[in-house]
C-alpha cells in the first residue's frame, strides 16, 4: 500500500468507529473463549501499541464537528 493511501486509511473515522464499537461489545471479560477467538478485536495493549485511546481521539471529535454541523443545519428556517 501506498505511504499516502496508509495515512489515509490509518485516520478514516468510521473504521476508528467500527474498531471501538468492536472492542467495547465483544472485549468483556466474562466472554467463553471460543467466542473470543471467532470475534477477534485485534486490540494489542502494549508498551508499544494501544488503538483504543487512537479511535476515540479521532471518533469523538469527528462525531463533535458532525454534531455542530447537523445541530446548525436543522437550526435554520427554510
Amino acid at each position: 500500500m501506498r505511504d499516502w493511501l496508509a495515512v489515509i486509511t490509518r485516520i478514516n473515522p468510521l473504521t476508528c468507529a467500527v474498531d471501538l464499537l468492536r472492542n467495547l461489545v465483544f472485549a468483556l471479560p466474562d466472554m467463553p473463549a471460543a467466542a473470543a477467538a471467532r470475534f477477534a478485536t485485534g486490540v494489542s495493549c502494549s508498551d508499544t501499541h494501544c488503538r483504543l485511546p487512537w479511535n476515540f481521539g479521532i471518533t469523538c471529535p469527528f462525531a463533535a464537528v458532525l454534531l455542530t454541523l447537523a445541530v446548525t443545519g436543522f437550526g435554520k428556517p427554510e
